[in-house]
């Protein structure tokens, strides 16, 4: 997969992801008006430029954010489709997500630094589409991911519930799983979660390890995108992966 596959690939999978994670916003708000209705607390506007954003985060400004939201969404897929990504729908993707970062951080589609990384690298590579920087940005990419699973995976290990059981326990009681009640199963599993976040890294060096990891990823996310509706969560991880399997190939050979 060549550089500029692989920026496809990642736009696409960030495109999918904004029309989703708006999509269902939408619905929730059509289901329950009040979420999208009740004003937002004044003292969470600390800045003076918040402030001057606040009609986006109320009703009806929060319906007028998703609806560009999705459309934006989908001129990102037709731009895939004709293989030439512009700056200037990932720009606006990343205003609107900043601008109503006060209203969705209530929900599961919280913002992330991830994604943030993702919408400005697609744009760099848009706009200075040269060897030298689309490598760099896919490498910058790679490594901030390794980050936010290294931080998660060390988090984890310094969580009591996590190091001896509990955390997995509770969580298999309350799903319905072929182990459950196997406390010492969901013990040892929690360990290789540890084990996945914090060796994640490791991925870049060795193509066929980066593939190992990437199938454990996927699945992971998945089981947590349907169990647990995390949707935002699964296609801002997902997207990096093109550029972790470009790094991978770089290094090996």
């Amino acid at each position: 997969m060549n550089i500029d596959n692989t920026f496809i690939f990642i736009t696409l999978l960030v495109g999918i992801g904004a029309i989703q994670s708006a999509l269902e916003n939408l619905l929730l708000f059509i289901k329950l008006p009040n979420i999208a209705n009740y004003p937002l607390n004044q003292g969470i506007l600390k800045s003076k430029l918040a402030n001057g954003f606040r009609y986006f985060y109320n009703s009806p400004g929060v319906w007028i954010l998703l609806i560009l939201r999705v459309l934006l969404g989908f001129l990102v897929l037709l731009q895939c489709y004709y293989k030439e990504v512009h700056f200037i729908p990932i720009l606006f993707l990343l205003i609107i997500d900043q601008i109503a970062f006060p209203r969705w951080k209530f929900f599961p589609v919280s913002e992330s630094p991830l994604q943030r990384v993702l919408l400005i690298g697609i744009m760099f590579h848009s706009l200075f589409p040269t060897e030298q920087v689309s490598i760099i940005i896919l490498t910058a990419i790679s490594l901030f991911l390794c980050l936010a699973y290294f931080a998660s995976g060390y988090k984890k290990s310094e969580s009591k519930s996590w190091r001896n059981g509990a955390r997995m326990i509770n969580f298999a009681e309350e799903s319905s799983f072929p182990f459950k009640g196997k406390h010492e199963f969901w013990k040892y599993f929690g360990f290789l979660v540890i084990l996945f976040e914090c060796s994640f890294f490791l991925g870049l060096a060795f193509k066929q390890l980066a593939i190992v990891f990437m199938i454990i990823g996927f699945l992971f996310h998945a089981f947590l995108y349907v169990r647990y509706n995390y949707s935002f969560f699964f296609w801002t991880f997902i997207a990096c992966y093109p550029a972790v399997y470009f790094v991978s190939v770089q290094i090996t050979s």
